[in-house]
């Protein structure tokens, strides 16, 4: 199987207690079930590596990651919870202070446009062009 690897990478993380270590992990692993199909497990992965990136400060690969739950949400038809993981991660992008022009903000305002989701957060209805 295709996470063995990483499932090894996990258990030294947690071992030796590197909490960086274990969130880049576990975003791993979510985007390898992502792509295997397995959206499930990718969703419950993807939620212990923001877990861990809030934790140990990494706003940018919290964003990152959100952005991710946020598309695999959309994919299963999770609207809501898609709209929820992209404003969290707006959010995440306007405490790093990302200007409007950075392509993970600019991705971020198009998804929370978009036809399948109704409302967008405070920040992104002041910034329409």
């Amino acid at each position: 199987m295709k996470t063995n690897h990483c499932r090894q990478s996990l258990a030294l993380a947690q071992e030796t207690g590197d909490l960086n270590g274990q969130a880049h992990t576990w975003d791993s692993l979510g985007y390898i079930h992502h792509r295997l199909g397995g959206n499930a497990e990718a969703v419950d992965c993807y939620r212990q590596a923001i877990e861990l990136f809030r934790r140990t400060g990494d706003l940018h690969s919290e964003a990152v990651g959100l952005v991710c739950l946020g598309d695999i949400h959309r994919a299963t038809g999770r609207h809501d919870a898609a709209h929820s993981a992209w404003s969290r991660a707006w959010a995440s992008a306007d405490e790093l202070g990302l200007p409007e022009t950075d392509p993970q903000r600019a991705g971020l305002l198009h998804r929370l446009r978009g036809p399948q989701v109704r409302a967008t957060p405070r920040s992104a209805q002041r910034n329409r062009p």
